[in-house]
């Protein structure tokens, strides 16, 4: 097979994949066969093996011990750590970027910003495409900060299905303040403000943090009206939420 076809369907296999452990078609903790994944997609195994290791450096799939591979799964406190280093870590890039204002890209920021309130204003908000956009701002204020090494660090705690993820779960009026704060942002970067900068991307990470840490500890909860969210686990947040 020429290298080109062999590199297409590997792309095309990764694009694949990834939609469906971000759209909850494949849950976290499951795993995920080469054999089966092949057939779906029409395609030997090889450009599959080659996609779930081009995934697992992304952080969509994890190599298990006994051979394979899974869907990442994390506990309440596994979350918490993660969302706290985030917070250290991002407030950092982001004061940083402000310290080095004028050659951070503040155009497509703000443009990125004003798409996401754009979509989050929709009666049926794409959370898909929000949670692209907004992983898309985050690497963008990640690399303004001019170091190879925190862009290095972030991208170790920056975990791609759980960022994605907190966007089917923000109620109307969450989603709305996590967007507004986009905003913030950009504003703060722009003055070239490092402790504004820093400041609001703190506050910005732990809010995210609450919100799902919440949301587990209602599922925590047994409820007579919803049996089916009884469980705990980052599975079980549902794509279908009503909005506030």
């Amino acid at each position: 097979m020429p290298t080109s076809r062999a590199s297409e369907l590997t792309r095309s296999a990764v694009d694949d994949i990834r939609q469906w452990v971000l759209n909850g078609e494949i849950e976290p903790g499951e795993r995920v066969r080469e054999v089966d994944v092949a057939a779906r997609l029409g395609m030997s195994r090889t450009p599959v093996r080659q996609a779930f290791q081009l995934l697992s450096a992304e952080g969509i799939l994890d190599a298990r011990p006994a051979g394979g591979f899974e869907v990442p799964h994390w506990s309440r406190e596994e979350i918490d750590e993660i969302y706290q280093l985030r917070a250290v870590l991002e407030s950092f890039a982001a004061r940083r970027a402000a310290m080095r204002s004028d050659q951070v890209p503040i155009a497509r920021l703000a443009d990125l910003a004003a798409e996401m309130t754009r979509i989050g204003r929709d009666d049926e908000p794409d959370r898909h495409l929000l949670g692209e956009l907004n992983l898309r701002f985050h690497q963008l204020v990640f690399e303004s900060s001019g170091s190879p090494r925190l862009v290095a660090a972030l991208t170790g705690v920056t975990h791609v299905p759980l960022m994605h993820r907190i966007f089917f779960i923000y109620t109307r009026s969450e989603m709305e303040k996590t967007l507004q704060e986009h905003h913030l942002l950009v504003d703060a970067l722009n003055a070239g403000d490092p402790d504004w900068a820093a400041g609001i991307q703190h506050a910005h990470i732990l809010a995210a943090r609450s919100v799902l840490l919440n949301r587990l500890a209602r599922q925590d909860q047994p409820r007579q009206d919803q049996p089916h969210q009884d469980q705990c686990s980052v599975a079980a947040l549902s794509d279908d939420e009503e909005l506030s």
